[in-house]
């Protein structure tokens, strides 16, 4: 390969990582020739004509994104014509390569959620793994989901994650959804989740009895979701939970977090809305939906009001009064200890191994 060559090559690359947010600053055109500027030019021009995003602008919603990827290659009447230096299989190779690069498809193919994936025909693969039959771009997809402080998680790898919970759910045999039925079985799982992680199936059962089902599945690589709701596309609930903090409390909490939204018609399979709360800061939680999920968790797990100074002296007392697991108390207070969690520690039971031992667990 030529020094020229190669110096185009490492151009691209330089180019795409920018627009994935790998690089601060698009990559200088300085040190290419006349010829390669001027493909470096169309180079850029061709990808934003076949992603549509604007690297300069902010990052796409997931809708925004999907549309871009899967939009027709041949412009329609009245939209910019594509370049004629780029025709449309070179579009074809630029959608499908930012889609493998948006998407975790190598992480995909390791934990198995891309069985007809292919050298040759990853788009196939992921197309087939969203329910997309065309390029058209799939419904928009109702969710409600928690996650961890710090930088927000690639969308794409969310809906991903999202997606792989709607297929397992769709195997699991359960009654059918009785949102009156959850209202009660919901305001009931503390109690039944007081003696710690072995109670876990207990829940997910009785859950399964109102037409909910639940899914434990790790949290792809480099995403903070704690967990989240979405739906079937019959309008089937699913709650799905990725154990990322090894905490009973927070399995808890996001469990019944996620029963509310359900309970107080936060979210529905129409509403076609997304819905993201931050565990660690609620100073960050804005959306009043939120904070009415998390007040309804807290009447289900202390009906009579929490008083931290009084837990903080007593916690297995208190414990016991509210006929929840020590851990629930002890996160309580560590959440209102202005994020101090390193309290209390002795209280907190990890829970990944006993939902894995359950046979909970799914890659």
């Amino acid at each position: 390969m030529s020094s020229q060559h190669d110096g185009l090559s490492m151009f691209r690359a330089a180019y795409l990582d920018f627009l994935e947010g790998e690089r601060d600053q698009a990559p200088s055109l300085e040190g290419l020739n006349d010829t390669d500027r001027k493909t470096a030019e169309a180079f850029i021009e061709s990808t934003q004509d076949a992603a549509g995003i604007d690297p300069y602008a902010s990052r796409p919603s997931i809708e925004q994104l999907l549309g871009h990827i899967y939009s027709e290659s041949s412009p329609t009447s009245g939209e910019r014509r594509t370049p004629s230096a780029t025709p449309v299989a070179r579009l074809d190779e630029l959608r499908e390569k930012r889609l493998q690069e948006a998407f975790p498809l190598k992480e995909a193919i390791e934990r198995g959620w891309l069985p007809h994936a292919g050298a040759e025909t990853p788009e196939a693969a992921i197309r087939e793994f969203f329910g997309i039959t065309s390029k058209d771009v799939p419904p928009p997809i109702s969710y409600a989901a928690r996650r961890l402080s710090g930088p927000a998680d690639p969308e794409l790898k969310q809906q991903a994650w999202l997606m792989r919970i709607r297929h397992i759910a769709s195997r699991q045999e359960v009654e059918e959804f009785d949102l009156e039925k959850l209202a009660d079985i919901a305001q009931r799982l503390p109690r039944v989740l007081r003696h710690g992680p072995r109670s876990i199936p207990r829940a997910v059962e009785l859950l399964a009895t109102c037409g909910v089902r639940v899914v434990f599945c790790r949290e792809l690589r480099n995403t903070r979701l704690a967990g989240a709701t979405t739906f079937l596309p019959d309008g089937r609930p699913v709650i799905g939970l990725t154990v990322c903090r090894d905490r009973f409390d927070s399995v808890v909490f996001t469990l019944l977090h996620e029963c509310a939204h359900l309970t107080k018609g936060h979210i529905t399979v129409e509403s076609a809305s997304s819905i993201l709360d931050d565990i660690q800061d609620t100073s960050r939680t804005l959306d009043p939906t939120e904070v009415e999920a998390n007040e309804q968790v807290s009447q289900w797990l202390f009906p009579d009001g929490f008083n931290k100074e009084k837990a903080l002296r007593h916690i297995e007392a208190t414990a016991e009064k509210f006929s929840v697991h020590p851990s629930c108390v002890a996160g309580r207070i560590q959440h209102d200890s202005k994020k101090t969690w390193t309290i209390l520690t002795e209280h907190i039971c990890k829970t990944r191994d006993e939902i894995s031992e359950a046979g909970l667990f799914v890659e």
